[in-house]
């Protein structure tokens, strides 16, 4: 759910409710094919693999390939920098949207100021741990994407849609 605002973002240039449906049949079963190759994996571990921290490292175990382990290090390592670094991102553009519909324009100082409290949250949160932090923190987590993203998106949204009146466009559209 975390990736929803960063998902709306990247779907901007979508113009027509075709347009969306075609995005999501295809995008939806490509994300979902490997997902389903990795439940029936794990499900070849069961029930061993509910005590494993992360699950997928067991995997990488049971097929007794250290190659494959380290690899999948380097790929998880430099997917989180990328998903971190397009967050960012999204975060950055969305705080300039908010600008730019007041008729302003965002202050170049903040964009970084914006990156580094960012990475300084991110750096506190990850104080807690990986199996803690996933554990406990996304339950909690979950509450407060519905109350800032989920009911906003099914009313305020809704409600733009329904009504025609889109305040922005940033392609002057």
């Amino acid at each position: 759910m975390s990736l929803v605002p960063a998902m709306l973002f990247a779907t901007r240039h979508i113009r027509s409710r075709k347009e969306a449906v075609w995005a999501g049949g295809v995008a939806g079963p490509i994300a979902m094919i490997p997902g389903v190759f990795f439940y029936l994996a794990l499900v070849g571990q069961y029930p061993g693999i509910l005590e494993r921290p992360v699950p997928a490292n067991h995997l990488l175990e049971v097929l007794g390939s250290r190659g494959f382990q380290i690899a999948f290090q380097v790929v998880l390592f430099g997917t989180l920098i990328e998903t971190g670094a397009g967050l960012i991102h999204a975060f950055n553009e969305r705080i300039d949207s908010v600008y730019r519909m007041r008729g302003g324009e965002m202050p170049v100082r903040l964009r970084p100021v914006t990156a580094v409290a960012l990475l300084l949250a991110s750096y506190l949160l990850s104080r807690v741990g990986l199996v803690d932090l996933i554990g406990k923190g996304y339950n909690a987590m979950s509450y407060v994407f519905t109350a800032i993203v989920v009911i906003p998106l099914l009313t305020v949204g809704v409600y733009r849609l329904r009504s025609h009146r889109v305040p922005y466009s940033r392609h002057g559209t």
